[in-house]
């Protein structure tokens, strides 16, 4: 099973849009949050540059707020656990949305977009699947997700305007 999670952690690195970028810039990548004290020297790094005139000190209150937030919910996991593979699967679910969720706004701040573009990053959650009471991870991006609930209103509303065409 330890096995099975560090080859999965390997490929969630390997999806992460910023983590080749990692060691030039103050992303959170995936080697930063393997284990508590590689995590903390980048949360540092991050950290300073919210305040003053650091990189990310443009960004809007509400944002720089959520990646200081985020960035705890990620301490909080490591020092507890010590490593990555040592957390249950929800808390790996947690970290990896945590982290994406800072990657999206310091990648939105980097490319100097002012719109950042929530359907980039990547959603992680623990779903059972239909026959099975094993919970797994599934992640998608944001903008699929909104697709498919787009879609599945849209074939409710049309069943519900057309009762007789949809049992066809």
């Amino acid at each position: 099973m330890k096995r099975l999670n560090g080859i999965l952690f390997a490929a969630i690195a390997a999806c992460l849009p910023i983590t080749a970028a990692a060691s030039t810039s103050a992303a959170v990548s995936a080697e930063a949050v393997a284990t508590f004290d590689a995590f903390r020297t980048t949360a540092n790094r991050i950290k300073s540059n919210l305040t003053g005139d650091g990189r990310y000190s443009h960004l809007p209150r509400g944002d720089r707020n959520l990646i200081q937030r985020e960035l705890g919910q990620i301490e909080t996991l490591l020092s507890k656990h010590g490593t990555f593979e040592a957390m249950s699967a929800d808390d790996q679910v947690t970290l990896m949305n945590a982290q994406e969720s800072v990657n999206t706004l310091l990648e939105s701040s980097r490319a100097q977009v002012d719109d950042r573009v929530a359907g980039d990053r990547m959603v992680c959650t623990m779903e059972q699947s239909l026959g099975s009471r094993m919970r797994e991870r599934k992640c998608r991006k944001a903008s699929d997700i909104a697709r498919e609930r787009e879609l599945a209103r849209d074939a409710l509303r049309n069943a519900q305007s057309n009762p007789l065409q949809s049992r066809q």
